[in-house]
């Protein structure tokens, strides 16, 4: 079979050998704690609001199978939910991709995307369902980054008041901006923070937390 069959094949079914490729590459990611990137920026790890933004051509991670294993593995909400937001437009059709969709309500390890798989199916993938499954993704993703500055700056304090040792504060401070998907520029803002720390010492937060908690 040529590779020119092969593809109009696999594009018949809606999926793509790059698509099925990327998705066994996050599944891996996953499994040994790697980030995800942005397809062609080493530098860039994916955000929620990458798979939110439709004039951002994600390459091989437009895929469909490559947007269920997101939705179906991220160990944060507000990813899962967004890779789902972005597959719906999808997964009307053909008959396989529908059917991977489906299959999420199950397959989720997240309430919200179950519920958001449901209300788009129970609704026929109608566009006000999809919009609304967008709207509760954003809504979650400001409340969840919230929630991590907020322990961003608990996990200053404790390292001040000496609760917690340094090398235990530079461990838990990764894990929450990565579990948080800060921005790259706002979590290089706040590394140089860490360096001129004296605005902590007076109580007085850096212009970088005001803006991350605006």
């Amino acid at each position: 079979m040529s590779t020119a069959t092969e593809n109009g094949r696999w594009g018949d079914l809606g999926i793509t050998r790059e698509g099925l490729d990327a998705a066994l590459a996050i599944k891996s990611h996953y499994g040994t704690g790697q980030p995800i990137c942005v397809p062609g920026e080493e530098n860039s790890i994916l955000i929620p609001e990458h798979l939110l933004n439709h004039n951002l051509n994600l390459h091989e991670l437009e895929d469909p199978l490559a947007l269920a294993m997101v939705a179906a593995r991220d160990p944060e909400s507000p990813m899962a939910m967004a890779a789902a937001a972005r597959l719906s437009p999808k997964a009307r059709k053909p008959v396989l991709v529908a059917g991977v969709f489906d299959l999420l309500a199950e397959a989720s390890r997240h309430h919200d995307v179950r519920s958001s798989v449901e209300l788009v199916s129970a609704n026929a993938f109608s566009p006000p369902a999809i919009a609304e499954v967008r709207r509760r993704t954003s809504k979650i993703i400001v409340e969840t980054r919230r929630r991590y500055t907020a322990a961003l700056r608990e996990n200053m304090n404790c390292l001040l008041d000496g609760t917690i040792t340094p090398r235990r504060f530079v461990g838990e401070f990764f894990h929450l901006t990565e579990a948080g998907n800060l921005r790259n520029d706002i979590r290089k803002k706040l590394i140089v923070s860490l360096m001129l720390c004296q605005p902590y010492a007076v109580g007085i937060d850096p212009p970088e937390y005001q803006v991350l908690a605006a």
